[in-house]
């Protein structure tokens, strides 16, 4: 078996009723046609992105492309939009979003300047996320190595190194 030209690769797609070119070749796991060909850099990208530069012309840095169709396989340069990262995830309909724009988390909590965390980049809804900490509150506690004392903090990054529940039982594990 011979492998495929770059001209051959982009001719590697259906037509379905709506319009969308559909990748034939491998999908990955977020359902993104995926693109591989030697010589060419980056070596391993998305489908739609190379069909995008092929036909149309650069991604400029910084900014995305979003399939207007919503159909992750589709490779039809008139099915998208080169946008920033905000706008392609406003543009989503994942649950969070939707939920989101109306005004509440998934959950329907409402979001309001004091049952909503705000970061850099998400808010959060402090009433799903204590009621996480209240159903998650002994997932992360262990025994000690030294008294068997069960203990732990709600944040699993702090435990990972942790094998003693205080100071005192470190030292006399170490013969202090």
């Amino acid at each position: 078996m011979t492998a495929m030209t770059l001209e051959e690769k982009f001719k590697h797609y259906y037509v379905d009723e709506s319009g969308c070119w559909i990748w034939k070749g491998w999908i990955n796991a977020n359902g993104y046609g995926a693109f591989r060909h030697p010589g060419l850099i980056p070596l391993n990208t998305n489908a739609h992105r190379r069909f995008y530069e092929h036909l149309v012309g650069p991604i400029p840095p910084g900014l995305v492309v979003d399939h207007l169709c919503k159909k992750r396989s589709c490779v039809n340069p008139d099915h998208m939009d080169v946008v920033t990262r905000a706008i392609n995830t406003s543009r989503s309909s994942s649950p969070n979003v939707v939920a989101g724009r109306n005004g509440h988390c998934a959950k329907g909590h409402l979001f309001t300047p004091g049952s909503t965390q705000k970061s850099r980049k998400w808010r959060t809804c402090k009433i799903c996320q204590r009621e996480w900490r209240r159903q998650n509150k002994d997932r992360f506690k262990k025994p000690c190595q030294q008294c068997g004392a069960i203990f732990g903090r709600m944040s699993p990054s702090k435990l990972v190194s942790a094998k003693f529940c205080s100071q005192a039982c470190c030292q006399i594990s170490r013969g202090a």
